[in-house]
């Protein structure tokens, strides 16, 4: 079963360690969340030795979005975007930049299993039906 946060099943949960000159180290976490729709809400938090901030988003195509987190501007790139009812993948590119310093934090291509309703739906239907078929099975 997947992991659920704030009643969503979590489909990517990925973690990535970096280091900017040995001065900077940290890590990223992804976690992409599936609705049942084709906007996927997304939470990328960076933690690092000096300082540590998240990002919510929502994604639903390639696209590149910039913001500034603890004085960091962040860019986040998501590329080669591939969506099936049982399938999400794309490629995740995070850029950290500050002053002259600029580091890829980030470089991956992710995928996750779709969370069906419908399939989770159908099988629970169809548990309760053989539980009925049981119960009216057995003796008064």
């Amino acid at each position: 079963m997947k992991t659920l946060e704030n009643g969503l099943p979590i489909i990517i949960n990925e973690s990535e360690s970096f280091s900017i000159m040995g001065i900077i180290k940290g890590s990223v976490d992804i976690k992409v969340y599936d609705d049942g729709t084709s906007k996927f809400p997304v939470l990328a938090t960076i933690d690092s030795n000096k300082g540590s901030g998240s990002q919510s988003l929502t994604i639903d195509g390639n696209k590149k979005e910039s913001t500034t987190v603890s004085g960091v501007k962040i860019t986040i790139t998501i590329s080669e975007w591939n969506c099936t009812d049982s399938l999400l993948s794309f490629h995740l590119k995070v850029e950290a930049q500050k002053s002259f310093i600029h580091k890829t934090v980030f470089n991956k291509t992710l995928s996750g299993t779709r969370h069906n309703t419908t399939l989770h739906n159908k099988k629970m239907e169809l548990l309760n039906e053989e539980f009925e078929m049981t119960a009216d099975q057995q003796p008064a």
